[in-house]
């Protein structure tokens, strides 16, 4: 026999051998697992609605190409070989551990990494502080009126007290880079993640080859699975209520009360208000033109057109260029609508240029500045225009509010546009720019 020929078959035999490793999945085994699965989803549905209404958006499948168990907020895929092995109770906080990752948003708010190379990683420390977070809230809240559930974190599983309280951002930022482990992958190690782990919402098979497009298509997918979600989630909440359910997690409450507030439209916001810093009179000196016939007198609206807008720009280097763009659109807009004028101020710690703003005036599309932030030079020129003179309606802001106030509020109207959401000014009327 041939050396090259004894190789192929050496070759062809250690082929075999690792194919026979990998178990097939019979129909009774894969009924069995169901059967199991269905279980456990049972017992969740009965003892929490709320849980039980999201873990009906995802279905179980089965795949050997994951160590444990994984979702996409479309389906949960397990091992067989590991779900095989669990207690019933282990099955109970995984499907509830997984579900938590869709509810929380860990799909969108910790996306794979990408190498320089341009290739993907999947983010194994992001996986362990969304872990550690979902843990530690579950341990919590796995009681009914005191009772505590039959639902058990399998061993191993991540829930370091030191992080209680912490949004999985914050644990993030203070976990240590993972080391390879030899053998195996990141973090876990070979045995995998024994609370389930998530991934990024599988791509549809489209045949593309525009990597733009593609990646259009990808973001499309994940903002409608994000809103798909946040729908669910509100779903769940208002049946667990009706069942007498209403306590949820901490952080899943706050997730849930910031999907329920009211969003406001900052754009209609701000070219109402500079609507309203127009001040509208009744004018009797002549009554207008279509109710000259009647016998009465009907004034005219006049509008106060000696005032003035002052839209300031924040470029101390926070604030982005397409947030620049969007407000200089808006400028645009209010000009066009109104017929207003007045000025553009660019300030970051100083009062860096002043640019007047009209009908017939086109908007520098370029902003002055890139150091830190301070609001005082803008107000202390407004009030210098004021005293000189100038009628001045109000302010327009757009900044992200990391900066050094007036100490005393102005008397003339203040809008403050926000990039930074949850904080308001001292003074006037703060909308967040999302």
């Amino acid at each position: 026999m041939s050396r090259t020929r004894k190789q192929n078959e050496q070759k062809t035999d250690k082929q075999e051998t690792v194919v026979l490793l990998v178990p097939s999945l019979s129909s009774e085994k894969k009924r069995a697992l169901e059967l199991k699965l269905d279980k456990a989803r049972w017992y969740i549905l009965r003892c929490s609605s709320f849980y039980g209404m999201l873990l009906m958006s995802l279905r179980d499948v089965f795949s050997y190409a994951i160590p444990t168990a994984c979702t996409d907020a479309k389906v949960i895929a397990w091992n067989p070989i590991f779900l095989d092995r669990l207690e019933d109770e282990f099955v109970r906080f995984i499907l509830i551990h997984e579900v938590c990752h869709c509810a929380y948003g860990h799909l969108w708010r910790f996306p794979p990494l990408i190498d320089k190379q341009g290739n993907k990683k999947r983010d194994e420390k992001g996986n362990i502080a969304c872990d550690h977070a979902i843990n530690l809230n579950l341990i919590d809240a796995l009681s009914v009126n005191g009772e505590k559930l039959d639902i058990k974190m399998p061993e191993g599983g991540l829930a370091d007290v030191k992080y209680k309280g912490l949004a999985e951002e914050e644990i993030y930022a203070l976990l240590p880079d993972m080391p390879q482990q030899k053998g195996g992958k990141e973090g876990y190690g070979e045995g995998g993640d024994p609370t389930g782990d998530f991934t990024e919402p599988a791509e549809g098979q489209n045949g593309d080859n525009d990597e733009n497009e593609k990646s259009e298509k990808r973001n499309g997918k994940c903002n409608n699975l994000r809103e798909e979600w946040e729908r669910k989630l509100i779903a769940a909440a208002q049946a667990a209520r009706a069942a007498g359910q209403g306590n949820l997690p901490g952080d899943l409450q706050r997730i849930l009360d910031e999907r329920l507030a009211p969003r406001i439209n900052w754009r209609v916001e701000m070219v109402d208000f500079t609507k309203t810093c127009f001040s509208e009179r009744n004018d009797w000196t002549r009554s207008p033109r279509r109710h000259a016939h009647l016998s009465i007198i009907m004034p005219r609206k006049k509008k106060d057109a000696v005032s003035k807008v002052v839209f300031a720009r924040d470029t101390s280097g926070s604030v982005s260029n397409d947030d620049l763009a969007l407000f200089n659109g808006l400028i645009n807009q209010c000009v066009a609508e109104i017929r207003c004028y007045g000025y553009i101020f660019d300030c970051d710690a100083d009062l860096h240029h002043e640019y007047p703003v009209g009908p017939e005036i086109e908007i520098p599309k370029q902003a002055k500045g890139g150091g830190g932030t301070d609001f005082r030079p803008v107000f202390k020129r407004v009030q210098e225009l004021i005293d000189d003179g100038d009628e001045i309606a109000g302010v327009i802001y757009i900044t992200d509010l990391a900066g050094s106030f007036p100490s005393q509020a102005p008397d003339f109207p203040t809008l403050w546009l926000s990039i930074t959401k949850g904080q308001n000014a001292p003074f006037g009327r703060t909308v967040y720019v999302e």
